[in-house]
């Protein structure tokens, strides 16, 4: 699987456009489905995922699991963890049921990271040629 940079406009930077390595996924949770533009983080220990989400998914988070996780700086921040199915969009034979990580920050709204996607598959960064290429782990 082949995917794009995604282009951003950044107003009032230095820099005014940046490509960002970010692919589209669906989570689901029983009959719900959320399809969700998520980037491709190599520092994220875990999926993070919006808490606004859980919501949209049926996701009861009142019970969940609960720990913390750290950024380059601050405080740990609050984590709530649930299972759901997630894959690729328009690639069924990624389909895997792993643990997320729901966030209450404005900062994140999916972050795929190490544990339930970087060990699932063999990510090449080709940033020259502006394209992601990702192919499932046997």
């Amino acid at each position: 699987m082949i995917f794009s940079y995604k282009k951003f406009r950044a107003k009032g930077q230095f820099i005014s456009e940046h490509l960002r390595p970010m692919i589209p996924v669906v989570i689901r949770n029983g009959t719900k489905s959320a399809t969700i533009e998520g980037i491709l983080d190599t520092g994220a220990d875990h999926i993070l995922v919006n808490k606004q989400w859980a919501k949209a998914l049926n996701i009861d988070l009142k019970t969940a699991p609960r720990s913390t996780t750290t950024g380059i700086i601050g405080p740990p921040v609050p984590i709530l963890w649930s299972k759901a199915e997630i894959e690729i969009l328009g690639h069924p034979d990624t389909k895997s049921v792993i643990d997320l990580a729901f966030i209450d920050s404005p900062n994140v709204g999916l972050l795929l990271g190490q544990h339930g996607f970087f060990d699932l598959f063999r990510i090449t960064f080709d940033r020259t040629n502006n394209c992601i290429e990702i192919i499932k782990s046997p």
